[in-house]
């Protein structure tokens, strides 16, 4: 009887263990990482019909959020989250030679989002000390907010003054050697809704029965141009203009999220 009642402890503990992994669970994730945005950031053409571009340099981008997920068997399970971003993408110092002297510009965007991933999750044997884990889904991501910074300077740029321009929230802020002028913008020139694709592989390290410490890669594209062409600029009452206008070479550059990063957090099963 003492026997039997040692087995069937056993196989329920086993049971517990084998299962533990079923059911709902929450996640808690950081993820610095790098950001970019797909397509060059251009300034005018040298005469020859040779655009000029920005060389990206690394740009740095960070999320961290809450993953709520559903494990409907030991491997295999569904999660959707509420993630905040930031990413972007930065240019490296741009020097243009004319005839009239140099010209230096430079470029800087910002954005930040708020995301919710909605992933597909495979984890191999629950009962390892250590398995792995990956994910396919896709998110929607919600412009938070944006900043982008323009410089301009050389002995050919307005009269050898420099110029600084910002464009932030429905601003546009101009500053020269004589001052600062603010305009309004009649819409942000970003896009408010992002979409794309998400992957992750990694492991995961079994801390207790329903905890784990997680570290995985993750890949991220988006599927959008996040450039809103259709953004204006108040100079004054009578005088509206398209940020993007049929002249300037970026009106048609598709510029596209991308992110790639290292997941670190921990997993509570319930």
């Amino acid at each position: 009887m003492k026997k039997g009642l040692t087995l069937l402890l056993f196989f329920a503990m086993g049971t517990g263990f084998l299962f533990a992994q079923r059911g709902f669970n929450v996640q808690l994730a950081l993820q610095p990482g790098a950001s970019f945005l797909s397509g060059d950031w251009k300034a005018g053409s040298d005469g020859s019909g040779n655009d000029y571009a920005y060389k990206k340099t690394f740009t740095f981008g960070f999320e961290g959020g809450v993953n709520g997920g559903y494990n409907f068997t030991d491997n295999m399970g569904v999660s959707v989250g509420l993630i905040y971003a930031l990413q972007g993408q930065n240019y490296k110092e741009l020097v243009v030679t004319t005839s009239e002297g140099d010209q230096i510009l430079n470029n800087d965007i910002s954005l930040s989002y708020l995301k919710i991933p909605f992933r597909f999750i495979y984890s191999t044997n629950p009962e390892n000390s250590i398995s792995i884990t990956g994910y396919a889904g896709f998110y929607l991501g919600f412009l938070a907010g944006y900043k982008q910074t323009m410089t301009f300077a050389g002995t050919n740029t307005f009269g050898g003054m420099a110029e600084t321009d910002v464009l932030k929230g429905k601003t546009a802020t101009i500053t020269t050697g004589s001052g600062s002028n603010s305009y309004d913008l009649t819409a942000r020139p970003f896009k408010t809704v992002d979409f794309g694709l998400t992957l992750g592989a990694g492991a995961q390290k079994r801390l207790s029965e329903n905890l784990f410490l997680f570290v995985m890669l993750n890949y991220q594209m988006g599927f959008v141009d996040v450039k809103n062409k259709s953004a204006q600029v108040k100079l004054s009452a009578s005088d509206i203009r398209d940020i993007y206008r049929s002249t300037d070479p970026n009106t048609s550059v598709n510029h596209r999220n991308a992110a790639f990063g290292l997941t670190i957090g921990v997993k509570k099963c319930f």
